[in-house]
């Protein structure tokens, strides 16, 4: 395992969303410190999520143009490593749906499969998984 950490979904949604105050600020200063050399994972399914509820579910959505520039540049930028699901992936995740709400398997099971131990994640419960530190930077 590296010390590298995942960003979660919730961590990018937060980022973005101004209307959330302090968790606004934390999460935006975490993925600056991206930009600014600190290399972090995310998978393609937390920039899925990421789209899914910054354009919809927030209390200020943004636009679908906006969400997908963002997506973009956070897939062009090399410090974050971006992981991709496999078969293995999936046949991980349902082991470990016994553990964890099957979207959050599948997140700890992309993690497990690139060797990262670490998630940046507000929903530290769901990741009680072996091999996995989950952080809440909110606390």
């Amino acid at each position: 395992m590296t010390d590298e950490y995942l960003l979660d979904s919730n961590i990018l949604i937060y980022a973005y969303d101004a209307t959330e105050g302090k968790k606004h600020e934390i999460a935006k200063e975490l993925v600056e410190d991206c930009f600014r050399g600190e290399p972090f994972a995310v998978s393609l399914q937390n920039l899925a999520e990421f789209f899914k509820i910054i354009t919809k579910t927030v209390a200020r959505p943004i636009s679908s143009g906006e969400a997908e520039e963002a997506i973009k540049i956070i897939i062009e930028f090399r410090n974050f490593r971006k992981l991709m699901l496999t078969e293995k992936t999936l046949i991980k995740a349902i082991e470990l749906s016994s553990q964890a709400p099957f979207w959050d398997a599948m997140i700890a099971a992309t993690m497990l499969e690139n060797g990262i131990g670490h998630i940046y994640t507000e929903n530290t419960k769901d990741f009680q998984i072996p091999g996995i530190k989950a952080i809440n930077p909110f606390k």
